[in-house]
């Protein structure tokens, strides 16, 4: 009865219910209050098809052109190069400052902006500008000096930025050129990029508090990754086309010399034997064939069978390469005639899925969650707040106050059959309990009772040390009503 257990910390919330319901109604209500008055948030959704192939040229079969790398090699992780670009300043970067997005207008009552845009991007600092329309005419200004103006529903170019507003009347404003990184890093926050599963599709997902604004974000990127990868498929077939136009230099400088060789050589060994063969009748030629083969050492037979033959080998040798060189030749045109056709086309390989439109129900505040969150939160508070509550209040209202102000050196009973049951337990008849106890017969003094019993309920801590001190050497009971 004097060690602290389960049970003293449960009759902590038994004897301040009060303070646990107040801290978990108080945490509830305003659960309840965020979830009304929280400002809702929408996800869009766009889903692009993932350039994962670069382009291919089939005419480029001959083995040189591979080993020359004329076809991009494609990285096995091309997908996560794509999510990695779609979040890049090449795409997010570019949405961000052609939507104008680290632009903030502060406009006079009837105006507003019908379109914005940042040109340069890489001023890293943020930039104040004045704003005055007077007359329909709007002028910008920097440090009080005019950079730039026009007419109002015409596009006004402030070297950095651009803009045009509508509406009617006079009144003054303001631009603010926020910095452009600190923009792009709170973009990359509301944008998630994922892959959908283990295809070839990507989600691009937009979570802002204008549904409008995420829906414009979301296509714009969308838009942009696919032109995006026209212009880079154009820039690859491009290089591929310089790189086979100095191949078919090169090839064509190789045909035109082995061409130059091939006369020579043909010239140098056509006199021996055909000549002689021409102007000779059937019959002398088949004389000379008789005496070659009945005197194959003659000496000017001999002359010419060691003579003639290498040079024609050489000539066969050099025709060889000259058919390789024409083939070489002829596949090379086929190649740049498909690169000028892979070059015309507008289609990329990647394309826009399904555009991203207005979701009928905001993804943030979720109502249940929310609830839900408040109540285990709620309990988890109060729960603490009592038992803080009960560790530093100096007013005795429980008995694990009693217990850890005496180290558990008494006996501390909850309730009146527990303190019958210890007195007949420990054979105590005569206890004075300082009021009468029902049921239990009591004493009117201490010098009387076998037992002293005190019930410490809201009493001060020093006010009941001061007391228990005052007690002569008789055994002490803690007893709550």
């Amino acid at each position: 009865m004097s060690e602290i257990t389960i049970w003293d910390i449960v009759l902590v919330f038994r004897y301040r219910w009060k303070l646990f319901l107040s801290i978990f109604f108080s945490v509830l209500i305003l659960s309840v209050l965020y979830i009304f008055l929280a400002k809702p948030r929408y996800e869009v959704k766009a889903v692009v098809k993932a350039n994962i192939y670069n382009p291919y040229i089939r005419g480029l079969v001959y083995t040189g052109l591979v080993d020359q790398r004329l076809i991009p090699m494609t990285p096995v992780d091309k997908i996560g190069s794509e999510i990695a670009l779609l979040k890049s300043r090449a795409i997010l970067g570019r949405v961000i400052f052609d939507l104008g997005l680290n632009l903030k207008f502060s406009l006079p009552e009837g105006y507003s902006v019908i379109y914005k845009r940042t040109l340069v991007d890489t001023i890293p600092e943020y930039r104040h500008h004045d704003l005055k329309i007077k007359n329909d005419h709007i002028s910008v200004f920097k440090d009080s000096v005019e950079v730039c103006g026009g007419e109002v529903g015409d596009t006004i170019d402030c070297k950095i930025f651009e803009f045009a507003l509508s509406g009617r009347g006079d009144g003054d404003g303001s631009i603010i050129y926020k910095k452009p990184s600190d923009v792009y890093e709170e973009w990359k926050g509301k944008v998630s990029v994922d892959q959908e599963g283990l295809t070839d599709l990507i989600d691009i997902i937009v979570t802002h508090d204008s549904v409008e604004l995420s829906r414009e974000v979301a296509n714009r990127m969308a838009l942009t990754y696919v032109d995006f990868n026209i212009e880079v498929e154009k820039k690859i077939i491009e290089k591929i086309r310089s790189q086979l136009n100095l191949l078919l230099d090169s090839t064509t400088r190789n045909i035109d010399n082995i061409v130059d060789t091939m006369v020579e050589v043909k010239k140098d060994s056509l006199p021996v034997m055909p000549f002689a063969l021409d102007a000779m009748t059937h019959e002398a030629v088949a004389e000379v064939v008789k005496k070659y083969l009945n005197q194959p050492h003659d000496p000017e037979l001999v002359k010419f069978s060691r003579a003639f033959p290498p040079k024609q080998f050489k000539f066969y040798d050099l025709y060889n390469k000259f058919k390789t060189y024409v083939w070489e030749r002829d596949e090379i045109l086929k190649a740049l005639h498909e690169a000028d056709l892979k070059e015309a086309n507008t289609v990329s390989q990647s394309y826009i899925i399904a555009w991203a439109s207005i979701p009928s129900n905001p993804v943030w505040p979720r109502k249940k969650l929310i609830l839900l969150v408040g109540i285990i939160l709620g309990a988890i508070l109060a729960l603490m707040g009592v038992l803080i509550y009960d560790a530093i209040d100096r007013k005795v209202q429980t008995p694990l106050q009693v217990k850890r102000l005496f180290s558990s050196r008494y006996p501390v009973l909850s309730g009146t059959k527990a303190l019958f049951r210890y007195l007949l337990l420990n054979g105590y008849s005569r206890v004075f309990c300082g009021e009468k106890v029902p049921g239990i017969e009591t004493v009117n003094s201490i010098d009387e009772a076998e037992a002293v019993c005190i019930n410490p309920r809201g009493k001060d801590m020093f006010q009941l040390l001061r007391e228990v001190n005052a007690i002569p050497e008789k055994p002490i009971i803690f007893f709550f009503k």
